[in-house]
């Protein structure tokens, strides 16, 4: 590896080839002379300054790491030289990051140097000057290019840098050196450099949304002559800061008037100082005669811990070398265009918020000016507290939100932008954010958990923080709120919170106080949610770490029930004090149901706040309803009963830090139905304590508990305590999992102890009864069953010693990876499934108690069938425990050998639990509609899976109505996801490369194929679906995230011609979709979706033929084929394809691949090829060896690699330029170096232009368009008893659509039905511009948007259908459009009537949002201040326009036509694919007129509004709205019709049955007049 390893280096170095190199670490060691580009799969590595040499251009692909550090005193840096490029664009979600290579540096500066980027642009002295960059050798910039090209960076972040040059000359994070404007600098960050952040010399570059953070010197400096501009910029300066902005003219030459003049100009800033520098520098400096524009910024202090105030340096100084240049902080358009780039202006609308502690200085100090050569200048400012949400008063472990609060002045006197300048973006707030956190995700800030997720809102009334002094309830419409410090809600308030409501919280408070809800003695907290939408209480961070826990306070509910002593007390989270308990255990402080808090625990070193918890009950009394609650994650305990008696079911905690059910202080409520599971790092499931004999004696009755942890702690701990003088019953109760003791009695005192098979007495307190019904089975540090109970000899002097049955692990719970695995965390926890195996001890006996508040069980545990934690668990929605109709038995569960023939009979649905091998002999049939469900991984770690062995036999032949589907037990809400289970792996005795036998990877060595009968036959597979597998299938528990035995979807290890494979599919696999290891088993109709590697694999000799196969590679995807062989050893992998079409998305994980890769001296004939999308070549031919390659006259043996040439392939760059077809390598010379393939369009029905993954497919038809380029020059195939001879077009499908009914994207709704079939007289798309009628008799497909214009007429007569796609190539939904003056006469019939409805497949309907809709346009009046039109969002301006004049405007005639799912996006947004915000209604009428009929008209299904009326007068009668996904009727904008005989259905998911809008007193006034309405409300 080592050898191999240094080669690609030398050749790099050696050959300059533009070197793509794809694993591991890259050390980058010479200049870059060739065109280069780095991929995330490598992480790069720089130890010396690299310069990028003039006329070369490295691209940076999405989410490369690139680590640098010193060498020989020197920083490493990275250089683009004039005449270079750097193409840097990553996303938010995969920015490219330039960092340290030294591990654990959060706050470190100075670790490396930093990017440098030189360019042609004009410097001070002006055209034509330039200079040598200062610390660097020979590094020139400057020219008198303006508008100098050096490429692009987004979404990229420069961390740690700011290293030494030489001597004491430090580099800045990123330095722009004569940079012209065309180069694009958006979204990129510095952070922690110890020089400047971003360094500007000269040039005129512009940048947008940029951040500069905890940097040594300047976060931002302009120098020599830049005159670019800037707008959304952030920065925090901390103590060791210099300036936020450092903004000169020249200061190299020290010249103040020097022409051109520096001239930035910025506009939408926000700066923050967190301390008080030591040097009194001020946040923003003018120095050396810069001018500029500086508006909508503000300048803010932070907070001063000790001092509990403001701090700050002025906010802006002008002292020294100032220029002769006008100074202004107002200035009119006129006035900027006399002065030229000769002035300098500060907004007076500029916040400024600086109050200085010094106590000479005791106001506000915005400015500090002193310019004794220039004339007088009084700067102006808005003194003013910005109000941002959050701004923290420690520095230390806080979160920050920079967005101004919703009452902020920041909302108000903006700044006019420069005139006429198209660079900046109006907004409607000063600084760099309005509710737009677009630093989230991608920052430094977000990685070190400081910053809110960019979901939580900072507007409207969604901030909650202080008192609740009467009832309240959370209504507001988008159920999402932030809270961002103690909330208290006080005796005799009310708060209310309806269900799908999620309350985020921060870190602490601006006052440094942790957030937490405290529903003090005498108030109610109401919070019911359902299983579909609990309420959510969690952190406000992003989902970077996903388990980190005590992130806020908690929720506390403080009743007035009895506790051990009457009045207690406790320090809680926020400071206060909590008093709780007194007499009344009726005492009713509210509801909690289906309720989840999530990431709370947090603690306060410093003691003045109490330790966070998850939820605190204290002194709750009993009237009290708490039940389906959940604690994830909490930083302390999870559940706190503290006194009282409330009684609670179905509970659970998951990953807690100390105690997952801390009882307490007389607590004596009643708890069933309650499941614990705790990582290492967890304490107790429960610790029960009383006070000794003190007043009433803890002694909680609990009754069905499931107590797991994953792994042992540090310091021995037992998994359940019950101390001091504790009482209780326990029944129906498991301890299970790596914990020395299973449950411990400490500290007894007086109270009396029983143990046995029999409760003695129920409900008595004071005593204590441990059933030996319970079941205990926990595994020592060596994984022996030990300490099962440990007592003090406080408490086994009585001879007391509990009872309890001893369950094996793997067969106690259906699923708990339990077998000497330790599962060290959640987040290794694969899956797991808490209810009784099915032969389980805990269905064996189980107590029943007499209480009514207990449910009768006949199970011991938290669980019985009903897996009560679906849906709304973090452990169901993090997919860790399976679907709730998961039931299994004896009857529906594949045991792990199969020896005998054996069919699936009986129930359809099965499930593989472990490895099931088929033997030798054996055939398993498995009827038509079987499903089989499996589960993530066995007990063990190792993935369930189907393996047929060698001799043994499948025969599983489905129908397109009843597929065979192989599939997860996860529920549909966590799916589509690969990974979740195995897959299947059929082993036959065909001839393999060597003629040998080999084993899968994962398997054990007796699991082989391979033989010398290329006719084995394994059985059948037709009709068959594996979904959402691919994973590890040989469990290594030293590595349990990924231990490299990820399996392919179908596994075919030498298996023979004998063995059929038709109408195949898999989807959503980890690994390969079809793998072929050698064999020659062929294959047709195979469909490979969404897969995480390649489509189809084959290698080892594989000699099979293949023919209509289809693959879909999403940006996750590797190749749709990947095809090799072993070297020149025979046999060589030698497939023959005839019809493939293959759709790539975009680059995998961004590089270049190819759609098809051929290596390792790979064979074959390849016909009929289609190959479209974007990729980085269509045929990607490597490592060869002696086989000819050819696409001239194929050979006439099996030792070639033959490419048709008039297979099609048609694919694009990332950057949608054309890439190359043919990505060859040196070692692969082909016949006159001629690959030959068409270029030609494929003529494709409809693949989306934009999609990334499955979730971005709306809508695709792979078939070809009839008469298109797919039936032109295609070959013929041969008639040999395998391929169909008649299939005389290029790729997977000709007219028909195979996939229909069956695959993932037809039962998902991608489809259209296989009975749409558009042809040239049948498909409606574009501009109608003269009269056309649609006829009865014939189907139309709306394949695009229609538009009917220049007072054309089209007629749809009665009876007719359309059909209509749920996209065009574009992302716009297809929509009929009736422009001004033209008319539609659309009159059916109750016999016959007309339809507007989807292509998809009845078997999917009804569903909303499957196409657009219907819109008229006419020329009728509407409100409007500016003018009498208006347009529809979504559509072009000059397509959409309505109103007029013509009240009586006739638009034609709507009778008798029924709208059915439209609502989807008409105006697609690819930056927000899911929801752009045009869903169009059913009908919109816009300005439309009275002399338009419109009778007997539905809308159903649709995803906005049924009808809307925007304007006009057009009148209607007998009109249906039903089940639509906003308002049934919506008027607004002057509507005057009149409307009788109108009908509502509203469902859950509906809004209004009619919304009716008018703009305030504008004129026309909507009136409508409605006679005869029934609206209906679910």
């Amino acid at each position: 590896m080592f050898c191999r390893r240094w080669t690609l280096i030398v050749k790099f170095l050696v050959l300059r080839i533009c070197l793509v190199v794809r694993s591991g670490d890259i050390p980058v060691v010479t200049n870059i002379s060739e065109d280069t580009t780095w991929v995330p799969e490598d992480t790069y590595l720089l130890n010396q300054q690299i310069q990028v040499l003039p006329n070369v251009t490295l691209t940076i692909l999405p989410g490369v790491m690139v680590k640098a550090g010193n060498l020989q005193g020197s920083s490493a840096a990275l250089i683009i030289s004039q005449g270079a490029r750097i193409l840097a664009e990553g996303t938010a979600d995969k920015p490219i990051t330039f960092t340290t290579q030294f591990s654990t540096v959060n706050t470190k500066r100075g670790l490396w140097g930093g990017l440098v980027i030189c360019g042609y642009g004009i410097l001070a002295k002006g055209p034509g000057t330039s200079r040598f960059l200062e610390g660097f050798e020979n590094i020139i910039y400057g020219g008198s290019d303006e508008e100098d090209y050096s490429g692009i960076l987004k979404y990229v972040r420069i961390w740690h840098g700011g290293g030494d040059l030489s001597g004491d000359q430090h580099i800045n994070g990123l330095t722009l050196a004569g940079v012209g404007s065309k180069t694009i600098i958006e979204h990129v960050e510095v952070a922690w450099s110890d020089d400047d952040g971003f360094e500007f010399f000269g040039g005129s570059v512009n940048a947008k949304w940029i951040s500069s953070i905890f940097n040594a010197d300047d976060a931002i400096d302009t120098d020599d002559g830049y005159s670019g501009r800037m707008q959304f910029v952030f920065s925090i300066v901390d103590k060791d800061g210099d300036h936020a902005m450092e903004l000169d003219s020249n200061s190299f030459d020290g010249e103040t008037n020097t022409q051109p003049r520096a001239f930035p100009q910025i506009y939408g800033a926000t700066i923050i100082r967190t301390e008080k520098a030591a040097n009194d520098d001020p946040l923003i400096t003018f120095r050396t005669g810069t001018g500029g524009r500086f508006g909508n910024m503000i300048l803010r202090g932070g907070q001063d811990d000790s001092m509990n105030a403001l701090v700050a340096n002025p906010g802006f100084s002008n002292t020294n070398f100032c220029g002769n240049q006008s100074r202004f902080s107002n200035l009119s358009d006129t006035l900027a265009t006399q002065l030229g780039l000769d002035y300098l202006f500060f907004s007076q609308n500029n916040i400024i918020y600086t109050p200085n502690l010094q106590a000479t200085e005791t106001g506000d100090y915005p400015f500090d000016i002193s310019c004794s050569s220039t004339d007088s200048w009084t700067p102006l400012a808005t003194i003013v507290d910005p109000l941002f949400v959050l701004l923290p008063k420690s520095w230390d472990a806080y979160t920050i939100d920079p967005r101004p609060r919703e009452e902020s002045p920041a909302y108000i006197d903006l700044d006019k932008l420069p005139h006429g300048d198209d660079f900046f973006t109006q907004t409607t707030y000063k600084g760099a954010f309005g509710d737009d956190l677009w630093i989230a995700g991608w920052s430094y800030l977000t990685s070190a958990g400081l910053l809110p997720d960019k979901s939580v809102t900072s507007v409207g009334k969604t901030i909650l923080e202080g008192n609740i002094t009467s009832d309240t309830t959370l209504d507001d419409d988008s159920r999402q709120y932030y809270l961002i410090g103690p909330l208290y809600v006080k005796s005799g308030a009310t708060l209310t919170i309806p269900s799908g409501t999620t309350i985020r919280a921060s870190r602490q408070s601006s006052e440094g106080k942790t957030p937490c809800v405290i529903i003090e003695n005498g108030a109610q907290l109401v919070a019911i949610g359902d299983e579909a939408s609990p309420i959510t209480f969690t952190t406000v961070l992003s989902a970077i770490d996903l388990s980190t826990p005590g992130l806020w306070g908690g929720i506390a509910i403080l009743g007035k029930a009895i506790s051990s002593i009457r009045h207690s007390s406790r320090l809680l989270p926020g400071g206060s004090v909590g008093n709780f308990g007194n007499f009344d255990d009726n005492d009713k402080s509210g509801t909690l149901r289906y309720v989840r808090v999530w990431y709370a625990g947090s603690t306060k070193l410093d003691n003045t706040e109490g330790d966070g918890f998850g939820v605190m009950l204290g002194g709750v009394g009993n009237k009290t309803i708490v039940e389906y609650v959940e604690v994830a994650f909490s930083g302390k305990d999870g559940f706190v009963f503290d006194g009282g008696s409330v009684n609670a079911r179905y509970l659970s905690v998951v990953s807690q830090n100390e105690d997952a059910f801390d009882i307490s202080n007389g607590y004596v409520g009643k708890l069933q139905f309650i499941a614990a599971l705790l990582d290492e790092n967890g304490e107790k499931a429960a610790n029960i304590k009383s006070n000794g004999t003190l007043q009433r004696r803890t002694s909680p009755q609990i009754s069905g508990a499931t107590f797991m942890k994953s792994k042992h702690r540090s310091s021995s701990t037992e998994l359940m305590r019950v101390s001091k003088g504790a009482g209780g019953e326990y029944t129906n109760i498991i301890l299970t999992g790596f914990s020395g003791v299973c449950l411990s009695q400490i500290e007894c005192a007086d109270e009396s102890r029983n143990t046995g098979p029999n409760l003695p007495s129920e409900g008595v307190v004071g005593t204590y009864y441990w059933s030996s019904k319970n079941i205990v089975n926990c595994i020592g540090p060596t994984t022996l069953q030990v300490n099962q109970f440990e007592l003090d000899s406080s408490c086994s002097a009585q001879n007391f010693s509990p009872e309890s049955r001893f369950g094996d692990g793997a067969q106690l719970l259906q699923l708990l990876p339990i077998d000497n695995i330790e599962w060290f965390s959640l987040d290794t926890v694969f899956q797991l499934d808490p209810r009784p195996a099915v032969a389980s001890e805990a269905l064996k006996q189980y107590d029943t108690l007499l209480d009514p508040f207990f449910d009768a069980v006949t199970f011991v545990g938290a669980f019985g069938t009903n897996l009560w934690l679906h849906q709304w668990s973090i452990l169901s929605t993090r997919a860790y425990i399976p679907d709730r109709d998961v039931q299994l038995n004896e009857n529906n569960t594949l045991s792990s050998t199969i020896s005998t023939d054996t069919t699936l009979s009986g129930s359809r649905i099965w499930y593989l639990t472990t490895q099931v091998f088929v033997l030798s002999g054996a055939t398993l049939t498995i009827p038509a509609g079987t499903t089989i469900r499996a589960y993530r991984q066995e007990s063990d770690g190792k993935a369930p899976s189907l393996i047929i062995k060698q001799g043994a036999k499948i025969i599983a032949s489905g129908t397109s109505l009843s597929p065979i589907t192989f599939t997860s037990v996860l529920p549909s809400f966590v799916l589509p996801r690969r990974g979740t289970w195995g897959g299947i792996i059929l082993l036959g005795n065909a001839i393999i490369t060597g003629n040998q036998t080999m084993k899968i990877e994962g398997l054990s060595s007796g699991d082989v194929y391979g033989g010398l009968d290329d006719s084995d036959d394994s059985g059948t597979l037709r009709y068959v679906r594996v979904w959402y597998g691919g994973a590890d299938i040989g469990f290594d528990p030293t590595n349990p995230e990924n231990s490299g035995n990820e399996i392919n979807g179908i596994t075919f290890g030498g298996v023979g011609s004998g063995t059929t494979l038709e109408h195949c599919e898999v989807a959503f696999n980890k690994d390969d979709g079809f793998e072929f290891f050698g064999g020659s088993v062929n294959g047709k109709w195979l469909s490979a979706l969404f897969v995480d590697d390649d489509a189809f694999d084959t290698d080892e000799g594989y000699i099979g033929k293949l023919q209509f196969i289809f693959a879909l590679v999403d940006q996750d995807g590797d190749h749709a084929a990947e095809m090799d062989s072993k070297d020149d050893n025979l046999r060589r992998s030698f497939p023959t394809v005839y019809g493939a079409t293959f759709i790539k998305s975009g680059h995998t994980s961004g590089y270049d691949n190819g759609l098809i890769q051929i290596r390792e001296g790979g064979g074959g004939d390849f016909y009929n090829m289609v190959l479209s999308g974007k990729a980085g070549s269509g045929l990607q031919n490597t490592d060869c060896f002696s086989e000819t390659r050819t696409s001239l006259n194929r050979p006439d043996d099996v030792n070639h690699l033959y490419w048709d040439p008039n297979n099609i392939i048609s694919v694009v760059s990332a950057d949608d330029s054309i890439a190359t077809p043919f990505d060859i390598d040196g070692t692969c010379g082909w016949t006159d170096d001629n690959q030959a393939s068409s270029s030609v369009s494929p003529d494709i029905q409809l693949i989306p232009d934009q999609w990334t993954s499955a979730s971005d497919i709306f809508q695709l038809d792979p078939r070809a368009i009839a008469g298109g380029n797919l039936f032109t020059g295609a070959s013929t195939p041969p008639s040999d008893g395998f391929f169909d001879s008649s299939a005389v077009y290029k790729g997977a499908f000709g007219s028909g659509l195979w996939l229909d009914q069956w695959s993932y994207l037809s039962v998902y709704g991608m489809l259209p039905s296989g009975d749409v079939l558009p042809t040239s007289s049948t498909s409606l798309s574009g501009e109608i511009t003269a009269d056309r009628t649609l006829y009865s008799g014939t189907t139309y497909y709306m394949t695009g948007q229609v538009f009917v214009k220049n007072s054309a007429t089209l007629t749809i007569e009665a009876g007719t259908t359309i059909k209509s796609y749920r996209q065009d190539a574009a992302g716009k939904a297809p929509t009929l459009v009736i422009e001004q003056n033209s008319m539609i006469m659309a009159e059916g019939t109750a016999s016959a009537p007309i339809t507007f409805t989807s292509v998809l497949p009845e078997s999917v309907l009804p569903a909303r949002g499957t196409w657009g809709g219907l819109i008229i346009l006419g020329n009728a009046p509407i409100t409007n201040s500016a003018g009498l039109t208006d347009s529809i969002e979504g559509l072009a301006a000059n397509e959409g326009i309505y109103g007029g004049s013509t009240s009586n405007d006739n638009s034609g005639s709507l009778k008798y036509v029924r709208v059915w799912y439209g609502g989807a996006d008409i105006g697609f947004d690819p930056s927000n694919p899911e929801n752009s915000g045009n869903e169009i209604n059913g009908i919109t009428f816009g300005g439309v007129g009275s002399g338009t009929t419109l009778e007997n008209c539905e809308v159903a299904f649709n995803k906005d509004d049924g009808f809307e009326f925007f304007g006009g007068t057009v009148n209607g009668k007998w009109l249906s709205s039903l089940f639509v996904g906003d308002d049934a009727f919506d008027t607004d904008e002057g509507y005057a019709g009149k409307l009788q005989f109108i009908f509502a259905l509203v469902d859950k998911d509906g809004d209004h049955a009619a919304e009716m809008d008018s703009k305030d007193d504008l004129l026309p006034r909507s009136f409508p007049t409605v006679y005869g309405a029934t609206f209906i409300k679910s």
